[in-house]
């Protein structure tokens, strides 16, 4: 393997990494898309705009400045049933007039075709399409109404022009340099074409500077119709040649150039210190061969000396030894992370050198067996030492070989002290973070946001899912998904430009266990700097079981209160009817005094019945005094022979509670039952007025008639016997149940006057 083999494994990964890249940020635009498409297919304006194209509606939301400009649309496109246009925008060609039918429509939303289909049939499709104008990125759904009810309306197509400015926009904000193409792969007659990753790319290299992938994409029609053409520079091949001559980097990927470089150059110095000897010998002989001398001598000199440039190039502590243990080389920072005496420093037994560094250990006899034992291995090794004043090392060991057989080893150390505290300053955190979360009794993990590997879970997560650190989210938190959740938020908790959004919080039930979870999800930075997904799902199974009992039981007491309801006002008609065949009775047998006595108990009850049918209406909140008023005179009025009042009454926005109601609705009846017979004998326009107001906490309410008055007997209270008995009546009920005052009066007419407190539920409408 050449020193550059491992660069140029990496830069295969990183153009592996750098195309799911481009390819994520495509998939962003489309998920973008879906959302808008799925905000504007499920609005009631929308639902109604296919078939009433309102103009508010046309004005407010297919403007192009509003489209365009404020939610970053280049087609927004809705088709009724039949397949016609019915509105919208579409920028083509950057004509930014817009215009109403891009020539892909046709192909979308033609009626008999498959997306169109789709859509009707309720589906969502989204995907790529390349046509004559360029690349589009499209999402196709359904138009339904916000209440899931009623049948799909039409179809909304909305969509994204990938121009080559705007694919431009995404390269630079990626730092990757991509662009689109109809299918056919670009560049290819450079040079063959080798697959990239086991993904179906190709990658292709133009020298030493520049690294071609190629992607095919499938469009909306799951067809291979574009390719993703990305290019990168070369940095990491080139940093491998320069490693090769320089060395630099990290420690085990110093270490294994370093050793790489040293079994070839070990071999060619053998070579050359060789052929010197056998030119030596016959230095006498020509000068051909003291040339040839010379020449090896130049070249033994020329590769001692690249060695030890890149030894003393690194920042690790760098040591070679045979396998006699024979020191061949030393940094001069090994010397300096060890503070190597001088003695020592030319001193080419390795065993004397073992000894000093063992003694700075905490486990000097542990050191001296692991480099026994490694020193007759075969294999790569890497630990950490711990030193007696508190440093920490990193150590990675090579094997030396030649011809495969094992001629020595290279040892590289480095101070990793500050980063071995960092470490546990970093673990102590981790176990303070482990203590908080696993108190919590709610479900915790943090995921990656690309792999979807779970990084860290909570105990409670790992009771309720088992052991899933480690594991991919979507394989062990739902049941049967061959890929990531179409319900995941990822795309909801990071926005275009890769900063967090914010919490997400949404409601699902869950898959595998089917419990009710609420969900909080946030990207945060995690320890090494990248954004990752944290999920907090409380359970609220239980909490749902209850409410959806209290909504069953609601509807078990609205059932029960209607067929209550229903009861009472059979049982009040029933009582009218009796009275009614009583009062016939009473008729035919000239019982006058028995027929008024009925009369007045059937205009009781049917103010009763009045007053129950206004509360029922009301599902049995506080009435409008005003509206009670008018109804039960109306009523009272309607049931009575003669000559029908004018009733007026005062509008008011006072409310009484349901026994008010009751009571009031006695009083009133009377109240009008007296207008009636006494008052409106000899008038020839009689009318009934009734005002109602606010005093404290008193509701006052005034019922004025216009006829002769009360006599002065009936105003102090006296003879209320027979004619008048109704007054005593409606006396008792407000003294007695509305715990108020009546007081009666003449003013143009009979004036009554009743006082009584405002208790709760009634009150002043706002």
């Amino acid at each position: 393997m050449t020193p550059t083999a491992p660069f140029r494994d990496l830069e295969k990964q990183e153009a592996i990494k750098n195309l799911h890249r481009c390819q994520e940020s495509l998939n962003t635009v489309g998920q973008h898309l879906l959302q808008m498409a799925g905000e504007y297919s499920e609005w009631d304006d929308t639902y109604d705009f296919v078939q009433d194209h309102n103009r508010e509606y046309a004005a407010e939301t297919l403007g192009w400045k509003y489209l365009h400009e404020d939610i970053e649309l280049d087609a927004f496109l809705i088709v009724d049933l039949n397949g016609q246009l019915v509105g919208g925008r579409s920028l083509l060609s950057g004509d930014s007039t817009g215009l109403e039918a891009p020539d892909f429509v046709d192909t979308i939303l033609a009626p008999q075709g498959e997306v169109f289909q789709a859509a009707v049939a309720g589906k969502i499709t989204s995907g790529i399409l390349s046509s004559a104008q360029g690349p589009w990125l499209l999402a196709v759904r359904p138009i339904v109404h916000s209440s899931g009810e009623g049948p799909v309306k039409g179809v909304l197509l909305v969509g994204r022009a990938l121009s080559d400015d705007y694919i431009q926009q995404l390269a630079d904000k990626l730092e990757i340099e991509f662009h689109l193409r109809a299918e056919g792969v670009e560049g290819s007659a450079i040079g063959e074409t080798q697959e990239l990753g086991g993904a179906g790319a190709k990658y292709l290299l133009r020298g030493d500077e520049t690294l071609v992938v190629h992607q095919g994409l499938e469009d909306i029609f799951s067809r291979v119709s574009l390719t993703l053409i990305m290019s990168m520079p070369r940095d990491i091949f080139q940093q491998g040649l320069q490693a090769a001559k320089t060395s630099g980097g990290a420690l085990l990927g110093v270490a294994l150039i370093l050793a790489l470089l040293w079994t070839k150059l070990y071999r060619r110095t053998a070579h050359l210190e060789q052929v010197k000897a056998d030119l030596d010998k016959s230095l006498g002989e020509n000068v051909l061969a003291l040339q040839g001398a010379q020449k090896a001598k130049e070249l033994l000199h020329e590769n001692n000396y690249l060695l030890e440039t890149i030894l003393e190039s690194t920042a690790e502590g760098i040591l070679v030894v045979d396998k006699h243990n024979k020191v061949l080389h030393s940094n001069s920072n090994f010397v300096a992370l060890w503070n190597l005496p001088a003695e020592l420093i030319n001193n080419e037994n390795g065993d004397d050198r073992l000894a000093f560094v063992a003694q700075q250990l905490r486990e000097p006899e542990a050191f001296r067996e692991k480099v026994a034992c490694l020193s007759k291995l075969n294999e790569y090794h890497l630990d950490s030492l711990l030193l007696k004043d508190g440093r920490v090392f990193e150590r990675f060991s090579t094997p030396l070989l030649s011809d495969d057989q094992l001629e020595g080893r290279v040892w590289s150390f480095r101070d990793v002290t500050a980063q071995s505290l960092a470490n546990e300053k970093l673990r102590e955190a981790h176990d303070r973070f482990k203590v908080v979360i696993d108190s919590i009794d709610s479900v915790i993990y943090v995921a990656d946001l690309e792999t979807h590997e779970i990084l860290l879970s909570n105990s409670h997560a790992q009771k309720v899912f088992g052991d899933i650190d480690g594991r991919i989210c979507w394989q062990v938190l739902q049941a049967e998904q061959t890929g990531p959740c179409d319900h995941c938020t990822n795309d909801k908790l990071v926005d275009m430009d890769g900063k967090a959004t914010g919490v997400y919080r949404w409601e699902f039930q869950n898959t595998l266990n089917d419990e009710w979870y609420d969900c909080h999800d946030q990207a945060i930075a995690w320890t090494d700097g990248r954004l990752v997904r944290l999920e907090i799902a409380t359970n609220i199974t239980e909490r749902k079981k209850i409410k959806e009992n209290l909504r069953q039981s609601a509807l078990t007491q609205a059932n029960l209160l209607q067929e209550v309801n229903h009861r009472v006002k059979n049982n009040l008609m029933a009582l009218v009817g009796l009275l009614h065949k009583e009062q016939d009775s009473a008729e035919a047998n000239n019982q006058d005094e028995a027929v008024s006595i009925i009369k007045e108990i059937v205009g009781r009850v049917e103010s009763l019945s009045t007053v129950h049918g206004l509360l029922s209406a009301n599902e049995w909140q506080a009435l409008n005094l005003g509206a009670l008023c008018s109804s039960l005179i109306t009523a009272t009025v309607n049931g009575l022979p003669g000559e029908r009042p004018k009733v007026e009454v005062s509008a008011t926005q006072i409310e009484v509670n349901c026994d008010q109601a009751h009571h009031l609705a006695l009083v009133i009846n009377e109240m009008t039952t007296n207008s009636i017979k006494y008052a409106f004998e000899e008038e020839v326009s009689p009318r009934i007025r009734v005002s109602a107001h606010l005093e404290d906490n008193l509701i006052c309410l005034s019922y004025r008639d216009n006829g002769p008055g009360f006599p002065q007997s009936v105003l102090s209270w006296e003879s209320l016997e027979g004619r008048h008995t109704g007054l005593r009546l409606a006396q008792g009920i407000v003294s007695q149940s509305m715990r108020g005052e009546i007081a009666l009066g003449n003013d143009a007419g009979a004036v009554i006057s009743i006082q009584f407190p405002r208790e709760e539920q009634a009150y002043v409408s706002q």
